[in-house]
Formats: structure tokens, C-alpha cells, sequence
């Protein structure tokens, strides 16, 4: 590069200077780098999970049949169940169990229920991080007084700081 394409320095005059995650207050630290472990952890999960239940999550129904169903039938039973009920246009819809057919329901593992709970907890550390409230990303959000309460709270705490700073 030649040194007279470059554009005329801004005075300090004319620059706002915004300092946001620091450790001295006037050299800035990236939130992403500073957050790098926490998001690799959510990642890693991310692949845990997509694994898990791609490779071998166990199924949360049986479907119990009181004949001794051939190996064609019970296929043709599986197929058609979840042509019935499986995928995103089937979800709510109401399922039939005929000719003496029960379907079980099965309860969520310890694991499945940890891993979705750790989820969660990623969703949390990532608001933390930029002291936002949890349903700001796509949390929980609580009764409509508790999220008032949050958002009123994010204003003083977070909000308030950046605009008192840009306004001086």
C-alpha cells in the first residue's frame, strides 16, 4: 500500500470511542474471543446431541401387538405409523391404535434429560455473556409482571450504561 491512499486521520474530536468488554476500561476485549469456550462447549453438545439421536436415540413409543406379527406385517405396521404420525404435518395429529394394538409411551432418559437441560444452560451463559435477559434469546420467558421486571432491569443495568456513555 501506498502511504498517501490512505485517508486522513480522525481527530479525537470527531471519534466516539465505545469501550465494551475490558479489562483496563480503555482496551476493548472481544466477546467472542473471551466467550470461545463456553460457544465450543455449545458446539460440541450440538454435535453430541446430533449424534445421539441420528445414530441411536432410543424411540419414545412402542407400539405392542397382540398377535405374532411376521417380520412383512410388523414392517408394514411401523411404515404406516409413521406415515401417520411421524414428521412436522403429522405433529398433534391424533393416532389410532385398532385391533388391539396399545401404544406406550416412554419416559425421557436421565441422559436425554441432562443433555437438554445442559441446552438450557448454553442459552443462559451465551445472555450472560451480554447481559441480556434469557428470553431475549430465546429463553424461557416468565409471567408477563417477571418479564417486565427483566426488561426494566436490563435497561438500568445494561442498556443505561451504553446510553449514558454515548450521550457524554
Amino acid at each position: 500500500y501506498d502511504i498517501t491512499d490512505l485517508p486522513d486521520p480522525i481527530s479525537s474530536m470527531n471519534m466516539l470511542h465505545i469501550v465494551g468488554l475490558s479489562d483496563d476500561g480503555v482496551c476493548g476485549i472481544s466477546v467472542v474471543s473471551k466467550a470461545r469456550n463456553s460457544w465450543g462447549l455449545g458446539l460440541a453438545e450440538e454435535q453430541h446431541g446430533s449424534s445421539h439421536f441420528k445414530n441411536g436415540a432410543s424411540p419414545r413409543i412402542v407400539l405392542k401387538h397382540p398377535a405374532n406379527l411376521t417380520e412383512a406385517d410388523a414392517e408394514l405396521l411401523l411404515k404406516r405409523w409413521a406415515g401417520k404420525q411421524e414428521g412436522s404435518r403429522n405433529a398433534g395429529k391424533t393416532a389410532l391404535a385398532a385391533g388391539g394394538l396399545e401404544v406406550e409411551a416412554l419416559p425421557i432418559s436421565n441422559e436425554d434429560a441432562q443433555w437438554l437441560e445442559s441446552r438450557k444452560f448454553q442459552r443462559e451463559e451465551v445472555a450472560s455473556w451480554f447481559g441480556v435477559p434469557v428470553h431475549m434469546v430465546g429463553g424461557e420467558k416468565g409471567p408477563y409482571n417477571s418479564t417486565i421486571a427483566e426488561n426494566q432491569a436490563y435497561l438500568r443495568r445494561t442498556l443505561k450504561k451504553w446510553l449514558c456513555s454515548w450521550e457524554q
